[in-house]
């Protein structure tokens, strides 16, 4: 009985074992097949609220139709400024996504 009863724990600690691995092996895998692309923006800009934040490329439409900015958008060596910006706004834009490593344009 008593050798029984190892038995049993040891099965039980192999299959909690298991369960762990696998899990683990599911985590890292999901989370390498589900990366997602992201890109830079200026939200809110000119707002007291303005901060760059990155967000997937999913989402970038919505954020374009609300006033934030892509930094793929922004020329730092371009003195003319996105339709509807001053300049004043244009420079902290550019400022931004200079501070925030976006890529800008090559």
């Amino acid at each position: 009985v008593l050798l029984m009863t190892k038995l049993h724990i040891l099965v039980s600690n192999m299959n909690k074992l298991l369960s762990l691995f696998l899990g683990l092996t599911f985590a890292v895998t999901a989370s390498a097949t589900f990366a997602v692309d992201t890109v830079t923006i200026v939200h809110k800009p000119g707002m007291p609220a303005e901060q760059d934040m990155e967000i997937s490329e999913r989402s970038l439409d919505a954020h374009i139709c609300h006033g934030d900015i892509s930094c793929d958008d922004v020329d730092p060596n371009s003195e003319v400024p996105l339709p509807g910006i001053d300049e004043d706004l244009w420079e902290a834009i550019i400022i931004a996504c200079d501070d925030g490593a976006g890529p800008g344009p090559e």
